[in-house]
Parts: C-alpha cells; sequence; structure tokens
C-alpha cells in the first residue's frame, strides 16, 4: 500500500546571526527568501532591495551569494572597500546561525564556503519548516532514532528537540563529522544525540567515499560528480551496532544512493523494531521502486508513502490497520 505527498509543512521560519559576544541579527523575511532562490534568480531580487535599503545585511548576502559585481555597482568604489571589509570582519567574527521553527530552536556553526549561509538555511527550511522528512513528535518522543548520513546534524537536532530519548549520528567524512560535533555542543544536546563517525552498509568493512568541501551533503560513495577530496572510512551495519538490547523507533537514510545498501545491513533491526523508515529515492531512475521492493522484503506490514517535498523520500510506517 502506498500514496503520494507533494507539499507538507508550513509556520513562520526565522534566520539570526548571533556573533562571539551574543549579539542577534535578525534576518528579514525578504532576506530570508532571498536565500531561497538560486543565485541567478537571487540577484536582480537583491538589486532592488539593496537600492531600496542598502542595509548592511543585504549586502552581505549579495557577496555570500557571489554577486559581487551586482553589489559593487550600488555603492561607490570606497564605500564598497569600507563594506565589504567590514562585512567580511563582521562574518568573521560570527559564531553561529540560529534558525527557528514553530518554538524549537536551532544552531548551526558557521564554517567556511561561499555557499555556506544559503546551503544551511536550506537544508534546515527543508527538515525544520517543509518535514521533509516527514517526522512527527510521536513518532520520535521518548524512542531512540538513527540517522544514517547525518551530515552536520540538522536532523538530529531537529528529532532530539522534538523530545528523542537518543539519536545516533553516523556521518563518515571526518571533516564534515567534526562540524557535527561543534553543532550538537553548541545546542547543548550532548547527552541525547551521539555522534558516530563511520558511515553504514550492508557488511562491514571500509571503502572510500569522496566529497566536496566540509559539510558537502553530497558526500558518495557510489554517484559520480565532481568531488575534490576522498577518505577511507569505516563501514558497519545497522544490524552489527544494535542488537536486540535495542528499540529503534525512526530511521531517517539519506546516503547518496547507498540507501538499499544501508536497509540491506538493517534487516535483522527492521524486522524486530519495525521502525518508521523515512529515506532518500531519487538517486536512480528506478529507487522508487527497488527501494519500495526491498522494503516490503523487509516486513510486509509497511504504509509506504511517496513523499515528493524538496526530494523525492519513501516514508514507511506500520500499516493502519493491523493484518491478520
Amino acid at each position: 500500500m502506498f500514496s503520494k505527498i507533494r507539499k507538507a509543512g508550513n509556520g513562520n521560519f526565522g534566520i539570526s546571526l548571533i556573533d562571539r559576544s551574543g549579539n542577534n541579527h535578525s534576518l528579514s523575511r525578504h532576506e530570508i527568501a532571498l536565500l531561497q532562490l538560486s543565485p541567478g534568480r537571487m540577484m536582480p531580487h537583491a538589486a532592488i532591495l539593496a537600492a531600496k535599503h542598502p542595509s548592511r545585511r543585504v549586502i552581505w548576502l549579495l557577496i555570500k551569494n557571489g554577486a559581487r559585481k551586482m553589489a559593487g555597482g550600488l555603492v561607490g568604489k570606497d564605500e564598497k572597500r569600507e563594506i565589504i571589509s567590514g562585512l567580511l570582519r563582521g562574518y568573521a567574527e560570527a559564531s553561529f546561525v540560529e534558525l527557528t521553527h514553530d518554538s524549537m530552536t536551532t544552531r548551526i556553526a558557521i564554517t567556511k564556503g561561499e555557499r555556506d549561509l544559503r546551503g544551511k538555511t536550506m537544508l534546515a527550511r527543508a527538515i525544520m519548516q517543509e518535514n521533509q522528512y516527514g517526522v512527527e513528535e510521536h513518532m520520535v518522543k521518548g524512542k531512540t532514532v538513527i540517522d544514517a548520513g547525518a551530515n552536520i546534524g540538522i536532523f538530529s537536532i531537529h528529532a532530539a528537540l522534538m523530545g528523542a530519548e537518543k539519536v545516533y549520528a553516523f556521518e563518515p567524512v571526518g571533516k564534515t563529522f567534526d562540524i557535527l560535533v561543534e553543532n550538537i555542543r553548541i545546542n547543548g544536546l550532548g547527552t541525547t544525540i551521539e555522534p558516530i563517525n563511520c558511515a553504514l552498509g550492508d557488511s562491514n568493512g571500509i571503502g572510500t567515499i569522496n566529497y566536496r568541501y566540509p559539510g558537502d551533503g553530497g558526500a558518495s560513495f557510489v554517484l559520480q560528480r565532481e568531488f575534490k577530496e576522498s577518505q577511507i572510512v569505516e563501514i558497519r551495519t545497522i544490524d552489527s551496532i544494535f542488537g536486540a538490547n535495542h528499540s529503534i523507533g525512526f530511521v531517517k537514510i539519506d546516503s547518496e544512493g547507498y540507501e538499499s545498501r544501508i536497509l540491506a545491513g538493517a534487516a535483522e533491526t527492521v524486522g524486530m523494531c519495525r521502525p518508521v523508515l523515512s529515506f532518500s529515492a531519487y538517486h536512480y531512475e528506478n529507487d522508487e521502486n527497488d527501494l519500495m521492493a526491498l522494503v516490503k522484503k523487509l516486513w510486509s506490514g509497511y504504509d509506504v508513502i511517496v513523499r515528493n517535498v524538496r526530494e523525492k523520500t519513501l516514508f514507511c510506517r506500520q500499516l493502519r490497520v493491523a493484518m491478520a
């Protein structure tokens, strides 16, 4: 049994920059809207706003999204130099981005990278506001959650804030893992979220994962992209880590084409615990059908929902009507 969902999520979404002194610099709704656009679409909108309201934040957004020439046309040469140097100093002094939705606040450490702010906010908005993975409070509250492909930890933090008793956050890339650990720290969730620096798969061993930069959400063992760095990492199965002593309530998987292998390595855990499963299903042409068949093989009692919220996800939970 399966159904489809194309849109989800609502509510207000706030973004602030917090510097090392604790000063809060909130972005306006116009500036937040800019972050959701591609750089090409963003530039003319930002130019209009900057002309009407030449605030430091709007110019900063132009600079951070690579539109330096556009920003340069709005101010004089000397003023441009002063603004840019001041903004870069301000960014260097900032400690983290604070994201707020439905009274829940998530802090994300600022790291180097031109697309840093835009990428973080788009990912956070997909998970927190649009509910990309379909998680609801009753699915995780008081339960154990597995985050396979935790990246910088936004889903893990979200699940913890929703009341999860324990979140195991698996991230294999060392430099990304360091960001994950820092994000757990600045959110004060060290007792709830346990970061684990390894990959998950269908057998225990090692493998080479490729990535473009620290915090890259597209790091992959199998997909072909213009990667710049690689790392040999440990691979474990969910079944080898979580035995009969664990009761798993929710499993989220976003592993850039490795979803089927992670599910195969979780056969015993899924059969025993029957957790809610939510995982990406768009990396290969036949992912939807192949992964749906694999889930049904693991346990036939799943109700499978195809969610097209930002990216295609298969959301699997027990059928509402008990099977005979």
